[in-house]
């Protein structure tokens, strides 16, 4: 294993887009993104659930997170309570008190603040994305895989305090219908909630994600299913399976062959004339195959295609440069659709965080991102440090600020990976105001947890604002004392008042 990468103040190039220069934007005087001190330790928690089989080590992996109007701060993902065979996972779900540490009034008297989703000897859980409903209940999706008749989009409701809700669909799970003998290979990675702002039917939920089965093409395809605020299947979008569930079902095609694709985010509901959501995600096409970007706009009540298009984030290629979107967030001013993930641009060896903005109405919008609509963060420096990147969550502040955040590694050490954030502006331009990893790299906060004074490996699964005034990363950790052990980890960043946030 290499050791973990260390700064030094003769590297002072930092390539943003195409060509800008973090080392060239100076010192800024106040800087926002720091780590904000009054959460965990130094603005970081990691959590240790100790949920592994004896004689095995932890691997808890926190893919969502969400942070509730009062600030507390709500993780999800899978565990690895059951997970003797290399199979058998659970879900795990932690609530924190605004300073990081865990809420006792939620989930097990046992271990306050945690409450595990049991999976049984026959299947494995895990939650990809987590929504909260108006009178605080938290809803979990993700996939339900049981060995014996395939895997499941399902939606998981607990109360406020953190108990499996019995009244919604069967017994506190609401598994997306698709009969068994159909083979499914579903997932779900995102979830859309209904409010008072975004035209949504209040508390419903739209879970979008990826289907599979044995009865079509055998392709994935991204999907999206509603169900209802007791989470019954509503049917809506125009598919139709051969056992009658009707939902909304990405086809694409290269040339006049099919093509696989996924959703791995959606939201970003406007009410307007129509309410519009947006999904991003990824298909492989192409020969030798790729994976493309696609950003695909639906309207409500009945999910009818609007808008689908293929897109890159390198802005010197249409769709030829295998990019994958995992976040969306929207512009409440402008009603601009921003998207982040992740890009590998042809011939290169590097993976940058990429950015795309949107209209409304779906195109490209080439009034911002240097005129292209998309955009390349890279992390790399030349010629000695490669940087490999991946954005999994981005936000837009009241100003039209956008901040991504992931993580990132140098070289070949990806089991030094660190957590990252970064801000631009409309066009990609890096702020400088931003964060404090290094006066050699302004514009950027990165970094890893610290466990028994060695640094470990740290991924950001997602991103979110934190009661209007910060920023939540949740991620994991890998600790390095004890081989193969991943825990939960969240850090918190101070913000600058202007910060959007879901609740007002």
């Amino acid at each position: 294993m290499d050791a973990p990468f260390r700064f030094e103040p003769a590297l002072r190039r930092f390539a943003i887009a195409a060509g800008f220069s973090l080392a060239s934007m100076g010192n800024a005087v106040a800087q926002d993104g720091r780590f904000d001190t009054g959460f965990g330790a130094n603005g970081r928690s990691y959590l240790l659930w100790g949920s592994a089989p004896a004689g095995a080590p932890v691997t808890d992996y926190a893919y969502a997170s969400a942070v509730q109007p009062d600030g507390r701060v709500v993780l999800v993902g899978s565990i690895s309570e059951n997970d003797i065979y290399g199979g058998h996972r659970s879900i795990g779900v932690s609530r924190l008190l605004p300073d990081g540490s865990f809420d006792a009034t939620f989930g097990d008297p046992v271990t306050p603040g945690q409450m595990v989703i049991h999976s049984s000897a026959f299947s494995s859980f895990a939650a990809y994305a987590v929504g909260l409903q108006s009178d605080g209940r938290i809803l979990v999706v993700g996939e339900e895989f049981e060995f014996l008749s395939g895997s499941y989009m399902t939606a998981w409701r607990l109360t406020a305090d953190g108990v499996l809700d019995a009244g919604y669909g069967n017994g506190g799970a609401a598994s997306l219908a698709r009969a068994a003998n159909l083979g499914p290979d579903d997932r779900a990675w995102a979830v859309a909630i209904g409010n008072v702002r975004n035209g949504l039917p209040r508390d419903a939920a739209l879970v979008a994600g990826s289907v599979r089965d044995g009865s079509g093409d055998g392709l994935r395809h991204g999907a999206v299913f509603m169900l209802d605020d007791a989470g019954a299947y509503v049917p809506a979008g125009s598919h139709l399976d051969v056992d009658g569930t009707r939902y909304y079902r990405v086809d694409l095609t290269s040339g006049s062959v099919a093509v696989a694709s996924e959703l791995y985010a959606f939201g970003a509901c406007a009410e307007g004339v129509i309410t519009r959501c947006y999904g991003a995600g990824y298909a492989v096409a192409g020969s030798p195959p790729r994976a493309i970007g696609v950003l695909v706009t639906l309207s409500t009540p009945d999910l009818p295609q609007e808008f689908l298009t293929s897109f890159a984030f390198d802005p010197a290629t249409v769709n030829a440069t295998p990019s994958v979107p995992t976040s969306v967030a929207r512009d409440r001013r402008t009603g601009r659709v921003w998207v982040g993930g992740t890009v590998h641009p042809l011939g290169g060896t590097v993976d940058k965080m990429g950015v795309a903005a949107f209209l409304p109405s779906g195109p490209l919008d080439t009034s911002v991102l240097g005129g292209h609509g998309r955009a390349m963060i890279d992390f790399s420096i030349a010629p000695t440090f490669e940087g490999h990147a991946q954005a999994n969550g981005i936000v837009v502040q009241r100003d039209g600020r956008v901040v991504l955040g992931g993580w990132f590694y140098w070289n070949t050490a990806s089991d030094d990976a660190r957590l990252a954030a970064v801000r631009i502006d409309a066009q990609a331009t890096v702020d400088p105001t931003f964060g404090d990893f290094s006066a050699s790299l302004p514009g950027v906060q990165a970094a890893q947890v610290p466990i028994g004074g060695l640094s470990a490996e740290t991924r950001g699964m997602s991103l979110n604002f934190a009661g209007g005034e910060g920023l939540l990363l949740g991620g994991y950790t890998h600790d390095y004392s004890v081989p193969g052990a991943y825990y939960y980890t969240a850090f918190k960043l101070t913000g600058d008042l202007i910060f959007a946030d879901d609740f007002d």
